[in-house]
């Protein structure tokens, strides 16, 4: 039998292991080693980064803030955003949910997706194929990185509040 070695020992093989074993711990810790050097070399750079002081402006040169005074030229804006007592205060996203037929909903990016289908769906209304399809509202929403569960599930939104209907398979109409 060629497969057996008389000289082998369950003693020597089991110690030829253990240092292999710990030849491969030892290389894997100074590979951790020198990746958490790294790390830390750049933590350092960072906080560096951070702490350097703004270098004064030469004498002349001014900043570009300095010359603009962006409160005087945007009165207007301050105007319309009066400043309200706290229980009349709304979330900014408040906009985008008054879109919303349901009082009870809450979901900004439902709002937004479901008014651009309206958009979408209204302009074709005057078209030759006054339909859009899920294909096409795929591919034009998702140009503006709008999943297609959000698609349908704004599909399904506007279908339940009688807004959009489907008039074939996969083929929307705008309520008129």
């Amino acid at each position: 039998m060629l497969g057996i070695n008389p000289d082998f020992s369950i003693q020597q093989w089991l110690e030829q292991k253990a240092d292999e074993d710990l030849m491969l711990i030892e290389r894997d810790l100074e590979r951790e080693r020198i990746h958490l050097a790294q790390k830390i070399h750049r933590i350092d750079q960072l906080s560096s980064r951070s702490k350097k002081e703004v270098a004064e402006l030469p004498l002349g040169q001014k900043n570009l803030f300095d010359c603009f005074d962006l409160s005087e030229t945007m009165t207007h804006l301050r105007e319309r955003h009066e400043v309200r007592d706290d229980d009349d205060f709304a979330h900014p996203a408040s906009v985008f949910l008054n879109l919303m037929q349901d009082e009870g909903a809450d979901d900004p990016l439902l709002a937004i997706t479901a008014q651009k289908i309206l958009v979408l769906a209204e302009a074709r209304k005057d078209k030759i194929e006054p339909w859009i399809t899920t294909k096409e509202l795929f591919k034009i929403l998702g140009k503006q990185e709008i999943s297609e569960k959000e698609c349908e599930e704004a599909i399904d939104y506007l279908i339940m509040s009688h807004q959009l209907f489907e008039i074939e398979e996969d083929c929307f109409v705008a309520e008129d």
